[in-house]
């Protein structure tokens, strides 16, 4: 535990050294802010993309039910639909949350991403084993499902 000397101490130090650290790797670390759909539920994806820009984020993380419907809504407009939405709000999509389909057989959503100039999914796990592990045997489950991965990578 950590009493509030050191915490001061801890935060004077590091911020002495972010601005180096900073400046050191300026050309190589670039944050980019992605806002989630999920954040605008149901309502209409026209009225959602204008708050990309306004929100200072690069692009969006598109959303399908129950958190939202964005991942629906262009299912019915199709995807050329989509990309011109895309442009005349000036903005990106980067990323499909849809944690229904889980870490297997995702090709097909994968695919669907990157032309629409995506960069990534975020799926649920599932249930893949024992929980609470620890140690070698948590070792030995990560590296299973590795394994089971490498046909879908």
């Amino acid at each position: 535990m950590m009493n509030r000397r050191q915490t001061i101490k801890g935060l004077l130090g590091a911020s002495t050294i972010a601005p180096l650290l900073s400046a050191q790797d300026a050309d190589c670390f670039k944050i980019e802010y992605v806002l989630s759909s999920a954040l605008f539920g149901y309502l209409p994806l026209e009225d959602v993309l204008p708050q990309v820009n306004a929100s200072g984020a690069s692009g969006i993380d598109i959303w399908r039910k129950v958190h939202a419907t964005h991942r629906e809504q262009i299912t019915a407009m199709g995807d050329d639909a989509f990309q011109d939405l895309l442009k005349r709000h000036k903005t990106r999509m980067h990323i499909s949350t849809c944690y229904p389909l889980g870490p297997f057989g995702r090709d097909k959503e994968m695919a669907w991403v990157k032309k629409n100039g995506g960069k990534m999914t975020v799926c649920a796990t599932r249930s893949l084993g024992k929980r609470d592990l620890a140690g070698e045997e948590a070792k030995r489950q990560v590296k299973l499902l590795f394994e089971k991965l490498k046909p879908h990578l």
